[in-house]
C-alpha cells in the first residue's frame, strides 16, 4: 500500500499507474522498459506516443505534448482541473477534502446536481408513486437486477418534485438549471421539472459519472414526445455520448467489437440477454466524438439501427465517419422485429444469432443497392454502380476496393477497367482520411528546436556521445530556454564527474525541479526507445547526423540573423556595430562552409 502524501495529487499519482490509466483510452504496446502507441492528439501512421511506468510520464514526439496522468487525462477529457482531480481520485479510491475551492468548478458543482437528482428518482421509483413504472418495466421483461445496473428511476407527475428535493440539499436554482433539471417559466419567474410522470434513464459517461438523463413517458398525453433528454449542458453533449459505455467498455475490449443500438431500452434488453457490449448512439447517427470515444476500446463496430432508421441518409452519414476512421463495420439485420428490444422479447436467443450473422457493410450495401431492381434496365444498372462505387471510394484498405470492383464488375457484366476509372471521381469526392475535431497535431515547425532536443535526448542517454559527437557543439544551438540551460549543466557535470552516474547527475542538473527533471526523464524514455528500434551502431551513425545537421541548421540562422542586424546597422549608421555584426557573419559563413 503507497504512503500517503500531504497532497492529495501525489497521492493518486502514487496510487495509480500512468500506462493503466491511458491504456482505458488507447491501446498501448511494450517497447523495452516504454510503452508506445499512436497518438490520440494528432493523426499519424508510426507510433510516436511513449508512456514510462518508471518516471509515470507520457510524451508524443510527433506533436510535443506530454506530461503526467492529470495533463493526459485533462487533455483527452477536455476537463478543468478540478474535474480531473475529482475522477482520478475517485479511481485512485481516495477520499478528497469535503470542500475546498480548488476541487470545485462549475462542471464538479453540476455533476453533484445530477448525482442527487440521480439519487432522488431512484428513491421515487422505489416508493409508492413509482409502482406504475416498476410495473411497467415488468412487462417489458426488465429484471429487478437489471434495472439496478442500469440505475433507472421514476420522475413522479410533479411540477417542483426534483427542483424541490435539490433545493433542500443547498443547490441554487440556477445551477438546477444549469443542469438541464428545470425549465425556466415563460411567464413570471422561477422554474418548473424538466421530467415529470416519465421513466427515467440515468446517463453515465465512460466512468460511470451521471451527466444527464433520458425520460420516457408512462401514459396520458399522446401529444407528448415519448422520449425527451436532458439539453446541452456543461455536462452533457449528445454528440459524444454512447449510452451504456460505462458497462460495455470491457465487454466491448474482450469481444473487440462494439455493437451500436438507437435507444435505451435496446441496450438494456441486450445487456440482460448476455449481449454486454451493446452501446446507444440514443437516435443519433454516429459522429465524430462517438468514433473517438469508441476507437478507444475496439476498431469494429456491428449497427443494429431501427427498421425506419437504418439506410436513412442519416445512418449513412454516420457509417461514413466510421469508414474514414478505419473502423471495420458490419451491419445487423433483425428478422421479424423493428429494434433489438422487440427482438429480444419474442425470443432472447434470436438477438446473439443475428448479431453472430451480421454482415460487412459492403455485403450490406450489396444487397440493398440490388433489392427490387432489374439488371436488364439500364437505368438501374447506373444506380446500382454509382450506389456501390460510392460505398468502394470510402473503403481505406485498397485490397477490398479491388475485391468488390471484381464483385460489381461481375454482378453488372462491366469490365473491371471502366468501373475503376469511374472509381477515380468518387475517389475525389470521398477521400478517406478521418477529419478529427481536435486541434491538428502540433507538428513541430522549428527544425533547430526538434534537432536541439533530439540530440540533448541522446547526451542525457549516454554522456559519453558528448566526446564522441559533442564537440565545437555551440550551447546556443538547444535555445535560450530549459534545452541551451540543461547542455550547459550536463557539459560541466560530465567533465567534472568521472565516472559520469546519469541519474544523480540529473538531480544535480534540474536543481530538484519537479518540470525539468520530467523534461529529462521524457528525453531519456525517447532516445532510449530509438537504440531499441535502431540498434547501438545505427544510434551512433544517427547521432552523429543529427550533430552534423544541428551544427548546419544553426549557423544557416546566425548568418541570416546577423545579416538582418547588419541591414538595421547600416540604416541607423552604427559604424562601430556594423564592425562588429561584419566580422561575426564572416566567421559564421565561414563555418557554414566546412559543414555543407
Amino acid at each position: 500500500m503507497p504512503v500517503a502524501t500531504s497532497s492529495p495529487v501525489e497521492e493518486i499519482k502514487s496510487r495509480l499507474d500512468i500506462v493503466d490509466v491511458i491504456q482505458e483510452y488507447i491501446q498501448m504496446k511494450q517497447a523495452g522498459t516504454n510503452w508506445k502507441a499512436n497518438c490520440p492528439f494528432h493523426r499519424e501512421k508510426t507510433p510516436s506516443f511513449m508512456a514510462s511506468r518508471d518516471k509515470q510520464i507520457w510524451h508524443c514526439f510527433g506533436c510535443g505534448e506530454g506530461g503526467d496522468v492529470f495533463t493526459f487525462v485533462k487533455k483527452m477529457e477536455g476537463m478543468e482541473f478540478p474535474e480531473v482531480l475529482r475522477h482520478l481520485a475517485k479511481k485512485a479510491n481516495i477520499t478528497l477534502p469535503s470542500f475546498n475551492p480548488e476541487q470545485q468548478n462549475q462542471k464538479t458543482r453540476l455533476l453533484d446536481v445530477v448525482k442527487a437528482a440521480a439519487e432522488y428518482y431512484r428513491v421515487v421509483f422505489a416508493s409508492e408513486e413509482g409502482k406504475p413504472a416498476r410495473d411497467y418495466l415488468e412487462q417489458r421483461g426488465v429484471s429487478k437486477d437489471t434495472i439496478e445496473k442500469f440505475d433507472i428511476g421514476f420522475a413522479p407527475e410533479k411540477w417542483d418534485g426534483v427542483n424541490t428535493f435539490l433545493v433542500q440539499k443547498k443547490f441554487t436554482p440556477q445551477e438546477i438549471f444549469d443542469a438541464g433539471m428545470t425549465i425556466r417559466r415563460e411567464r413570471g419567474s422561477g422554474y418548473y421539472d424538466r421530467f415529470r410522470g416519465r421513466i427515467i434513464f440515468p446517463l453515465r459517461d465512460v466512468h460511470g459519472s451521471v451527466i444527464g438523463f433520458g425520460g420516457r413517458i408512462l401514459a396520458g398525453d399522446d401529444q407528448a414526445a415519448k422520449y425527451i433528454n436532458s439539453p446541452q449542458t456543461a455536462l452533457y453533449d449528445k454528440s459524444g455520448f454512447l449510452y451504456g459505455l460505462d458497462l460495455a467498455k470491457n465487454a466491448i475490449r474482450e469481444n473487440k467489437l462494439a455493437v451500436l443500438v438507437e435507444g435505451y431500452m435496446d441496450v438494456i434488453a441486450s445487456h440482460q440477454a448476455g449481449v454486454a457490449h451493446a452501446v446507444a448512439s440514443s437516435g443519433t447517427a454516429l459522429t465524430d466524438k462517438q468514433v473517438r470515444l469508441l476507437k478507444r476500446y475496439t476498431n469494429s463496430i456491428a449497427l443494429a439501427f431501427d427498421a425506419d432508421l437504418a439506410g436513412s441518409d442519416a445512418a449513412m452519414r454516420g457509417i461514413d465517419v466510421a469508414l474514414r476512421a478505419e473502423l471495420e463495420v458490419r451491419m445487423i439485420t433483425l428478422p421479424d422485429a423493428k429494434d433489438p428490444d422487440e427482438l429480444i422479447r419474442k425470443n432472447p436467443a434470436a438477438w446473439p444469432e443475428a448479431l453472430n450473422r451480421a454482415t460487412t457493410i459492403m455485403e450490406y450495401t450489396f444487397e440493398k443497392a440490388t433489392k427490387g431492381k432489374d439488371m436488364q434496365n439500364i437505368s438501374h444498372k447506373k444506380e446500382i454502380v454509382k450506389t456501390i462505387l460510392t460505398a468502394i471510394a470510402k473503403l481505406p484498405d485498397q485490397i477490398e476496393q479491388v475485391h468488390y470492383i471484381q464483385k460489381l464488375a461481375t454482378l453488372v457484366h462491366v469490365e473491371e477497367e471502366i468501373l475503376r476509372s469511374k472509381l477515380v471521381q468518387f475517389r475525389t469526392k470521398n477521400k478517406p482520411g478521418y477529419k478529427e475535431e481536435r486541434d491538428a497535431a502540433k507538428v513541430p515547425q522549428d527544425r533547430l528546436n526538434t534537432l536541439s532536443e533530439r540530440l540533448l535526448a541522446f547526451f542525457f542517454m549516454q554522456p559519453s556521445y558528448i566526446d564522441q559527437f559533442g564537440v565545437d557543439l555551440p550551447p546556443e544551438a538547444f535555445g535560450e530556454g530549459e534545452g541551451g540551460k540543461l547542455y550547459k549543466a550536463l557539459k560541466l557535470a560530465y567533465t567534472a564527474n568521472n565516472p559520469f552516474s546519469r541519474d544523480e547527475s540529473i538531480k544535480t542538473i534540474t536543481g530538484g525541479d519537479p518540470q525539468a527533471s520530467d523534461f529529462v526523464s521524457m528525453l531519456v524514455m525517447r532516445a532510449e526507445h530509438e537504440r531499441e528500434e535502431l540498434g547501438e551502431d545505427a544510434l551512433e551513425k544517427d547521432v552523429a547526423a543529427s550533430a552534423h545537421l544541428l551544427r548546419k541548421e544553426f549557423y544557416t540562422r546566425e548568418v541570416q540573423r546577423i545579416a538582418r542586424l547588419i541591414a538595421e546597422a547600416e540604416q541607423t549608421h552604427d559604424e562601430p556595430a556594423l564592425a562588429r555584426y561584419t566580422e561575426q557573419h564572416q566567421a559564421a559563413v565561414e563555418k557554414l562552409v566546412t559543414l555543407s
